[in-house]
């Protein structure tokens, strides 16, 4: 997983018994989260992109495959499927995209040439914009 400066993760709560109690997030491998980013989701898959000051809403699941571009916020305990990407000011059902299959390769191509670049931030700025 690269992280992007000023990107935050921060866990999902649930009401157990009266009490708040902080659910764990569970972060899959080459994922990219960028600059300035908010992901409050309980459950980010492989091969994912969240661009650039993108918002994850609490709870949300994010399946394998998913491109969320730059600026978009996806609600609250919102399920985005796998192999699409998401936009737009409230990203739902009727705001995404399918995507091809090839894009899990691609995206875990992004995700390792991001690994190997000393700043990965520079890296994160250039692929998040899209």
């Amino acid at each position: 997983c690269v992280i992007g400066r000023g990107a935050q993760l921060v866990p999902s709560t649930r009401n157990v018994g009266g009490r708040s109690v902080s659910v764990p997030m569970t972060i899959g491998e080459f994922v990219l989260i960028g600059e300035g980013a908010i992901v409050r989701a309980a459950f980010v898959g492989s091969c994912v992109q969240i661009g650039t000051r993108a918002a994850v809403g609490e709870g949300t699941v994010v399946k394998d495959g998913v491109a969320i571009e730059a600026d978009a916020v996806v609600p609250e305990e919102a399920v985005v499927p796998p192999l699409t990407r998401a936009r737009g000011p409230l990203a739902t059902p009727w705001t995404m995209e399918r995507l091809h299959e090839s894009s899990l390769q691609e995206f875990q191509d992004d995700a390792k040439r991001c690994y190997e670049h000393v700043l990965a931030s520079e890296c994160l700025s250039e692929t998040q914009q899209a």
